[in-house]
């Protein structure tokens, strides 16, 4: 049978990993928000939502490797002085069946009788750390108000930002190009252009070229009223296409004619008919 002051540490002992529970909640709920910001806001995949693990994982080692009644024995030890070396020896004590050590049960009974007295109007329960689930919850309860903030002020981009987290699939992003596939002289000036829908969500769109013999490049274009444009000047065939996030639009092609190049000439004569001259 326990020993009343067992049963109290024992009782401190569910109180601290139901407060240390309560707490990781609220962690993970707080980090869970913020993560949902940031993944919304730069376009991220969902899966970055693991590293909730990260925190409440650590934080649970942390808190919980001190959870047993042992170590509870030292902390309250520690925060009550009177207590120091007696505390933990008399939960052994308690602990303690009769067996081939021949301890006295006398003195186990005199000793934890005496830790009972000396407890009996001390508050043990002191050492549960409520601290922290009060600021798990403040925490908690910063990044879901930051979040919902954040919904209701940006909410074309942060909805958009779900969808793709979530549902790559659902984004509906139309890219209008510009010029398309044609064809131009040498060393003509043309302007390449994408218009992006759904309008006011974006700010960069990335324009890939591709000239032959060259590696292809890459420019992060800004883009204004949800449209950019670039101009270049076409020497010899160029592809390209736009992208924007999983989004691409097909290869485009601005070709240049080959030159014309006389290898042969071949002149006819013809007489006037009078003369009976044949062709020469």
């Amino acid at each position: 049978m326990k020993s009343e002051p067992i049963r109290r540490i024992a009782r401190i002992r569910n109180r601290t990993i139901f407060v240390t529970t309560a707490a990781l909640l609220g962690v993970a709920t707080g980090t869970a928000a913020i993560l949902l910001i940031l993944i919304s806001g730069l376009f991220l995949s969902a899966w970055l939502l693991m590293l909730i693990l990260f925190p409440v994982l650590f934080l649970g080692w942390r808190w919980l490797r001190r959870a047993d009644i042992r170590s509870i024995g030292y902390q309250l030890e520690h925060r009550f002085p009177e207590l120091r070396n007696r505390l933990v020896a008399a939960i052994e004590l308690a602990r303690y069946q009769p067996g081939a050590e021949n301890y006295s049960l006398e003195l186990r009974d005199a000793a934890v009788e005496q830790i009972r007295v000396q407890t009996a109007h001390l508050n043990l329960e002191s050492v549960v750390p409520v601290y922290r689930w009060k600021w798990s919850a403040i925490f908690a309860l910063a990044g879901v108000s930051l979040f919902v903030f954040y919904i209701f002020t940006f909410s074309a981009p942060a909805r958009f930002g779900l969808i793709n987290a979530f549902a790559p699939a659902g984004n509906r992003i139309r890219l209008q190009v510009t010029p398309g596939d044609t064809t131009v002289t040498p060393n003509t000036a043309i302007t390449i252009g994408c218009a992006v829908e759904p309008a006011g969500i974006f700010r960069t769109i990335t324009l890939e070229l591709m000239q032959p013999d060259a590696p292809v490049q890459r420019l992060h274009l800004k883009l204004v009223s949800d449209r950019c444009t670039l101009p270049v000047t076409v020497r010899s065939r160029i592809n390209y296409r736009f992208r924007l996030l999983g989004k691409t639009c097909g290869w485009y092609t601005i070709r240049t004619p080959e030159p014309v190049v006389l290898k042969n000439v071949i002149f006819t004569g013809y007489p006037p008919e009078y003369t009976g001259l044949p062709p020469v």
